[in-house]
């Protein structure tokens, strides 16, 4: 089959091609990849109304896909740097960006959670396979250079990481985001917009950098990853005996019958901001 560019606002057209690059092409999809494309325009629309809104002149996106995206975003930035770490979809992707004449997007073959750290551009925009969203977001907190995200995760994720303290979705997840970024979840991504389709929804966050990593942070990350062992214990015995377990001393112990669900960054930062690194 001869790739040619869709019309990508089609709801019909786009389900159409999507599938018969898929076959014609021999592309095995992954559920262990988080391999599930979109192939309805409102889901696309999502993506490229909240890039627009904040104008980059760089974007890097993670995950290309077969490319349907990246040609949609291509048309309203200045350049495009397309990480996949599928050699498949990668040539795919390059034929799809080639038949749309996007000829400002650069495409490299490469796992995007281990290229992240060494981003120059600020923004990243990903429809982000499910199975890396997590390590996507953990890798990006300690990039100074990353200001702004937008990413399409599962809805539940999306959940974790706007949770408020004391709450079911209250986690590490949750506390050490945002420690580093203003974060809110603007839209649902129904599990239809898909294909093939996923088991759960997805959800589009929007995260904009309010603290740079330190390296008094790789401290924190371990103490929030040992007191969520206890998360329903008292937060002064596990800060207790989480300052054993790592070897610090802690400048500020917490008192009192809160639970660890109920820690604050404001608490973490009394509880670190005299240890020196």
């Amino acid at each position: 089959m001869k790739i040619y560019c869709p019309n990508i606002y089609s709801r019909g057209e786009l389900y159409k091609w999507t599938t018969s690059i898929i076959r014609s092409y021999g592309i095995k999809i992954s559920e262990k990849r988080g391999q599930n494309f979109l192939i309805d325009p409102r889901g696309i629309l999502l993506f490229v109304n909240k890039l627009r809104q904040s104008n980059p002149a760089v974007v890097v996106e993670v995950g290309t896909g077969i490319g349907v995206l990246t040609v949609s975003l291509s048309k309203i930035v200045g350049k495009m740097l397309g990480i996949e770490v599928d050699a498949g979809l990668a040539k795919i992707s390059k034929l799809v960006l080639d038949a749309c004449m996007r000829r400002n997007v650069a495409l490299v073959r490469g796992d995007g959670v281990s290229l992240v750290s060494g981003i120059r551009a600020s923004t990243i925009v990903s429809n982000t396979p499910y199975n890396i969203s997590t390590q996507l977001i953990i890798e990006s907190l300690k990039n100074n250079n990353i200001k702004y995200m937008v990413l399409g995760v599962q809805e539940e994720v999306a959940d974790r990481l706007v949770a408020k303290p004391g709450s079911d979705d209250y986690g590490k997840l949750s506390l050490i985001t945002q420690r580093f970024f203003n974060v809110s979840k603007t839209a649902l991504i129904p599990s239809f917009y898909f294909y093939p389709r996923p088991k759960v929804n997805g959800a589009i966050v929007e995260l904009r950098r309010v603290r740079s990593w330190s390296k008094r942070d790789y401290i924190v990350e371990e103490l929030l990853k040992c007191l969520f062992t206890g998360r329903r214990k008292l937060l002064s015995k596990m800060s207790k005996l989480c300052s054993r377990k790592l070897g610090i001393t802690l400048c500020s112990d917490p008192n009192g019958s809160r639970r660890v669900y109920d820690i604050t960054n404001e608490d973490i930062e009394r509880m670190v901001n005299c240890i020196e690194v």
